[in-house]
This record gives C-alpha cells, sequence and structure tokens, in this order.
C-alpha cells in the first residue's frame, strides 16, 4: 500500500512541476509522437502519454522555464507550509488561491507566461454521459477493479492500524465489513 501511495504522489508531484516550471507541453517539445505511440500501445480513447513521457518533458522543458511561473509556483508552496505551521486553523490552500490570483491579476503575469483559466462560464453544466465506446468501458475495467481492491486494501489498513492496541486483532471478514462490504 505504501508503495502504491508513493507512486502516486510521484505521479502528482512530476505533473505538477511541469506546471509550476511554465514548461512546454508534449507537443511544444515535439514528443507528440512519443505521446501518439503509448496511446495506440494502450488501444484505448483515453488519452494519456505515460509517466515516463511526462518526465522526459519536465526535464527538456528546464531550459525554457518560465520565472514568473516558479516565483508564483514555489511561493504558493512556501506561503502555504508557512501558513499551516503558523495558523494551522486558517485554510492555508484557499487564502494562497485567492492571494495568488489578486497578484497575477495587479501585477498582469498572465502576459508575462503564467497560464490563467480565463473566463469562466456561468450556470451549472448540463448532465451527460461522456462519450466512450463500449469496448473502452471494458478496457477501463480491470483498472476500475484494481483501484477499488486498493481503496479496499487501503480501508483495511487503516482501519486495524488503531485497533492493534485497543482491541483483539480483527480478520480480514471484519475489516471488509467495516467498509461496507459483505462477502
Amino acid at each position: 500500500m505504501t508503495g502504491y501511495l508513493t507512486g502516486l504522489g510521484i505521479s502528482v508531484i512530476t505533473n505538477q512541476f511541469r506546471r509550476i516550471l511554465g514548461a512546454a507541453d508534449i507537443e511544444k517539445l515535439g514528443l507528440s509522437a512519443f505521446g501518439q505511440q503509448i496511446q495506440e500501445t494502450m488501444a484505448s480513447s483515453v488519452n494519456t502519454t505515460g509517466y515516463f513521457a511526462e518526465l522526459i518533458v519536465l526535464f527538456k522543458s528546464i531550459p525554457y522555464l518560465n520565472l514568473y511561473s516558479v516565483a508564483v509556483g514555489l511561493g504558493t508552496m512556501v506561503f502555504i507550509r508557512w501558513m499551516k505551521k503558523s495558523f494551522p486553523r486558517i485554510p492555508a490552500a484557499l487564502l494562497a488561491l485567492v492571494l495568488m490570483t489578486g497578484v497575477v491579476a495587479i501585477f498582469s503575469l498572465d502576459q508575462k507566461g503564467i497560464q490563467v483559466l480565463g473566463a469562466i462560464p456561468s450556470g451549472l453544466p448540463s448532465l451527460s454521459l461522456p462519450h466512450v465506446p463500449l469496448l473502452d468501458y471494458l478496457r477501463l475495467l480491470p483498472g476500475a477493479i484494481a483501484v477499488v481492491a486498493i481503496t479496499l486494501c487501503e480501508g483495511c489498513c487503516w482501519s486495524a492500524a488503531p485497533a492493534e492496541n485497543t482491541i483483539p486483532k480483527r480478520t480480514a471478514i471484519r475489516c471488509c465489513s467495516a467498509t461496507a462490504w459483505r462477502p
């Protein structure tokens, strides 16, 4: 379980560092053919490039980094860490979002290479199902089952950990029952 969560964290932080650096996308660095090859290997309509393509893009984009983006990204991380340490009851991430939105707007950093969302449409989006072929649902099913199994195992680990010192050891069946799965 620890390995899975560590891998997930590494994947997320790699993607976020690329965004903090203001790094170019795969297409801008000429790696779109590499991403297309990976997608064809998966034989799915799911648009992905994979972790190693993300890592290659991260390293290749370092010479093209945007210093404004780096300053805002690192400043936000430092601010959140400081807020959590100094004022733990205040929602640091929300305050950082509002503060950095103001900084970007006041200094017109969007014109200096920082990507912003732009205009956000008002109102609720219409409710609809994604247009994914049935065959792709079947291809995604093993991964979905794996996610359910990992979530179930993680729930079992977390529910058993505090009880080890106070209650007799729980069995796997009781642990699964605690997460609303009945065999």
